[in-house]
């Protein structure tokens, strides 16, 4: 798969996974008895106001509501056609995308990581949109080759591992909080309470993954990640001038280099694509599909 698909791949599983949560929440309203509605449950406080759980669900389906209701229709279009051409997406190629998917992923866009579940869900149903929108191409034998050859890098993947890290103004201080943990204390609380580095202290910590292609943290990251077990810390290592962290590693996942006829399909998919003039997007099959939904007719769907 090259670059710009595979970012167009991150983007939509982004998109979807956002969406699903926001349904989940809403889903999770619409099983609340009567009794409990009328109670006006509250879900936050601000001195003397309140929020109640209806103004909070109603203002997500103003925000939300209809991207939500997209993304559900869209996801099950893409499967009812894939099973009415007869279009596969191999758990081997889902495994694939998955390694890629990781190798590529900016540490710094720490907030896209998705779950192993949610990760093969969503890369299974843009597989099979791919294979849809590309299945009446014809990509020669030559033109596959000749791609491969260009682009044997998008095919080598170093080792990457996902970390979280704790990061403390003074050795001091990040010994200690490497005592809490001895002690018992959850990393990702500590990264939220005393982390103080803005961007994964939200996370818990979370970082995402980071490879020898990484370029936003100091060589000495990835030296001390390659020491460590999974749900194995670091003692506090020197962090630039932030002070000094506390490594966390979370999951390691073996560099590949995949051969031709392991991304075959992919590189025929890729070729195809640019030689398509509509975009990929799971709403060209609606009519074929017969949605109905809530919004209005079918070719009233977009924005």
């Amino acid at each position: 798969m090259g670059k710009k698909q595979l970012w167009f791949a991150i983007g939509f599983l982004l998109i979807t996974n956002i969406a699903t949560l926001v349904f989940f929440i809403a889903k999770q309203h619409s099983s609340v008895p009567a009794a409990m509605a009328e109670k006006q449950e509250t879900v936050a406080t601000i001195g003397g106001t309140s929020i109640s759980r209806e103004d909070w669900l109603h203002e997500l389906d103003q925000r939300y509501g209809k991207s939500v209701l997209r993304d559900l229709i869209d996801e099950k279009v893409v499967k009812q056609m894939a099973d009415k051409y007869g279009v596969k997406a191999p758990e081997k190629e889902i495994e694939q995308e998955v390694k890629m998917y990781k190798s590529v992923l900016n540490p710094m866009d720490h907030e896209n990581v998705l779950n192993e579940e949610q990760l093969k869900r969503e890369i299974q149903t843009n597989l099979l949109l791919e294979e849809l929108v590309t299945k009446d191409v014809s990509v020669s034998e030559d033109d596959m080759k000749r791609y491969y050859e260009r682009n044997k890098d998008l095919y080598d993947l170093p080792d990457a591992y996902r970390i979280s890290m704790i990061v403390s103004p003074t050795k001091e201080e990040a010994e200690k909080t490497e005592q809490e943990l001895k002690d018992g204390s959850h990393f990702d609380v500590l990264a939220m309470e005393r982390s103080i580095d803005a961007e994964s202290a939200p996370q818990g910590g979370d970082i995402g993954y980071i490879s020898e292609q990484s370029e936003e943290y100091p060589a000495q990251f990835l030296e001390t990640a390659k020491t460590l077990k999974e749900n194995e810390w670091s003692k506090p290592i020197p962090y630039n001038k932030k002070g000094y962290a506390i490594l966390l590693l979370k999951e390691k996942v073996p560099g590949t280099t995949y051969e031709y006829h392991d991304v075959k399909d992919q590189i025929r998919r890729q070729i195809a694509l640019e030689h398509i003039e509509n975009p990929m997007n799971p709403e060209n099959f609606w009519k074929e599909a017969k949605v109905k939904w809530f919004y209005g007719a079918p070719d009233e769907h977009t924005n």
